[in-house]
C-alpha cells in the first residue's frame, strides 16, 4: 500500500467521481483507476460500487475511507514537521550558560520564542 494510492482512494471517495478526483490531483483518469484498483486488489477487497455513470462507496469503502483518510492527514503532519524542523522552526534546544549572560540570552530566547512558538528551550 502507498500513500499515492491512499490519496488517489481519498480524492474519489470524497468526489464520488474518478474524473473529478483525477482533475484535482492533475493526473489522468486511467492512472488513477489503476492505482485505485490496485488498492483493492491488495486489500482483497471491492472499495467502490462502479458502473459507467456513478461511483459509490461499499460498505468496506466507507470504513477504509476514515482510515485512509487518518493517515493521510498523519503523513502531511509529518511532512510539514519535517519541513519546520529543517528551517529551525520546530525542534528542542537546549541551553547552559552562567550568569553573566543570563539576562542577554534570556531576551533573545524570548523573541525567537515569539517568532517561533513551536521551539522549545530547556
Amino acid at each position: 500500500m502507498e500513500l499515492r494510492q491512499l490519496r488517489y482512494f481519498v480524492a474519489v471517495a470524497e468526489k464520488l467521481s474518478f474524473t473529478n478526483a483525477a482533475r484535482e490531483l492533475y493526473v489522468t483518469v486511467a492512472p488513477l483507476s489503476r492505482q485505485v484498483r490496485q488498492l483493492e486488489e491488495e486489500l482483497g477487497v471491492d472499495l467502490f460500487v462502479r458502473d459507467r455513470r456513478h461511483v459509490l462507496l461499499t460498505d468496506i469503502g466507507r470504513i477504509f475511507c476514515g482510515e485512509a483518510k487518518a493517515m493521510v492527514d498523519h503523513a502531511d503532519h509529518v511532512l510539514q514537521s519535517m519541513s519546520l524542523a529543517k528551517r529551525g522552526q520546530i525542534g528542542l534546544v537546549r541551553i547552559a550558560m552562567t550568569s553573566g549572560v543570563r539576562e542577554r540570552l534570556n531576551r533573545v530566547l524570548i523573541e525567537y520564542s515569539k517568532r517561533f512558538p513551536a521551539v522549545e528551550f530547556q
